[in-house]
Order: structure tokens, then C-alpha cells, then sequence
């Protein structure tokens, strides 16, 4: 929803030269003042959803904050003390909690990269498209990525989460595929990819939970793991190919009339 709350505020490129390497073009150049920008209203949406958020916790908190646990849980706490009593099954265990956390690593900082790069991509690529097209590309992704990660509740215990993990990746190499060779020529091609890359990536995270789960008990301390390695994965990937598309895009920028 983010990207379509700011597809309406977004100022258009058309008209709007740039200087870059001492060149610039001979389009008459609209100069912007701040009484142009209109930021501040879909920051203002995305603070009314924040200001909910808040509310709905607060209410947990102070209402629902003893919980006894669940029976289950507490079997599952005693399975783990059995597990972890022998050296050699910790160090197994150790070795696949951080392999996954590498993985969602990896996994998470490409989603929000993908995500939140797709718009500028849009518009600096050669198809040269419109900051609104972008924003709907954008939302497209989010879309299906929110999509079918609801519908995954209602086969994954008939699949199993190792096998919608290797079909999930297996739809993002068809996206990359498609993507690499012709997402930079070709409109209906990126339209396309963008779409399988939403379905590819959708319920990956929740699958690993539940794939490791088959093996250990989830603990606090894992899950703190993962998330932990996916938060570093959403800082430094999307940071790396930020940094590769402005240097790659004040080469191939394209001034429209």
C-alpha cells in the first residue's frame, strides 16, 4: 500500500533537466520549490498506520501481558534439553542455525533491496519509465509477495516447507532469468518479473522457521538470530546496490522532453 499512498504525490521528471559530468541537456529546466514537494502527506498516512500499530500493542500489553504457555511449548522445551545434552548434536544444531541465518540473510536483504530500488530502477533504466508506473510496479511486487504468503497457509501442510522453499526459488531464478537479459529493453518482460519475483520470495522466511522447526525447537534465541542477520541483510544490500544504481544511473539517464 506504501507505494500507492505516494504514486499521487510524486513530482513528474518530464521537463526536468540534470547536470551530470559538466553536460547538461537543452531541456528548459523546471526548477521546484518547496512549496511543490507534497511529502509530508504520505508521511502523515504512514504515521496514522504507525499511531495504530502503537494502540493495538498497547493494548495487548496492558490487557493480555501473563500468558501461560501453551502445552506444546513446554514439551517442546523439554525435547530441546534432551537434544542439547550431547556435544556433538550442539554443534550440529549451532552449524544449521547459522547456516539459515546466512540464508535469511541473504533472502531479506534481497526482498527489501528488490522492493524499495524497483521504482528508481524503473525510471533510470532505458525503458525510461514514469515515477507513477514505477510506484505501481512497486506495489505490484508487494502485492503478490503479500499475496501468496497468505495463500501458503493453505497448502503448506500438504507441501511441507522444504519443498515450497526449493519451488519458491526455483520461480525466482525464472524471474532473474528473465530480468537480467531482457528487463532493461523490454516493459512486459520487467512486468513479468517483477510478478514472479514477488511470488518467489513470499513465504521463504516463514518456511525456514518452519523447516529448522522440524529438526529443533525453536528457541528466542534463534529466532533473535535470524532476525538479527535479516535485519543486516536489509541494511547492507540495499545500501550496496543503491550506491551501484546512482553510479550506473548518472550514466544512462535518460532527459525526456
Amino acid at each position: 500500500m506504501a507505494p500507492l499512498m505516494a504514486k499521487p504525490f510524486l513530482l513528474p521528471l518530464e521537463g526536468y533537466a540534470k547536470k551530470h559530468d559538466n553536460f547538461t541537456s537543452n531541456v528548459t529546466a523546471i526548477v521546484y520549490t518547496p512549496d511543490d514537494l507534497l511529502i509530508q502527506w504520505p508521511y502523515s498516512i504512514a504515521s496514522v498506520y504507525q499511531a495504530c500499530a502503537a494502540v493495538m500493542f498497547l493494548y495487548l500489553y496492558v490487557f493480555q501481558r501473563d500468558t501461560p504457555p501453551h502445552p506444546t511449548r513446554a514439551a517442546q522445551l523439554a525435547s530441546e534439553a534432551d537434544y542439547t545434552s550431547g556435544g556433538s548434536k550442539t554443534t550440529m544444531k549451532v552449524v544449521c542455525v547459522l547456516l539459515c541465518a546466512l540464508f535469511l540473510h541473504l533472502h531479506c536483504g534481497l526482498v527489501i533491496a528488490y522492493g524499495t530500488l524497483l521504482t528508481p530502477y524503473a525510471v533510470y533504466c532505458d525503458l525510461g519509465l514514469s515515477k507513477a508506473t514505477g510506484a505501481s510496479m512497486s506495489s505490484v511486487f508487494w502485492g503478490l509477495f503479500t499475496f501468496f504468503r497468505i495463500a501458503t497457509i493453505g497448502y503448506i501442510g500438504k507441501t511441507g516447507p522444504e519443498k515450497n522453499i526449493i519451488g519458491e526459488l526455483m520461480v525466482c531464478c525464472i524471474s532473474c532469468a528473465l530480468l537480467v537479459p531482457f528487463g532493461n529493453s523490454n516493459v512486459i518482460i520487467l512486468w513479468i518479473g517483477v510478478a514472479l519475483m514477488g511470488l518467489g520470495t513470499s513465504s521463504i522466511w516463514a518456511s525456514t522457521y518452519g523447516f529448522i522447526d522440524q529438526f529443533f525447537p525453536l528457541t528466542s534465541r534463534m529466532t533473535a538470530t535470524f532476525t538479527v542477520s535479516a535485519c543486516l541483510g536489509e541494511f547492507v544490500l540495499p545500501t550496496i546496490m543503491g550506491n551501484y544504481l546512482e553510479q550506473v544511473g548518472t550514466h544512462t539517464i535518460r532527459f525526456r522532453p
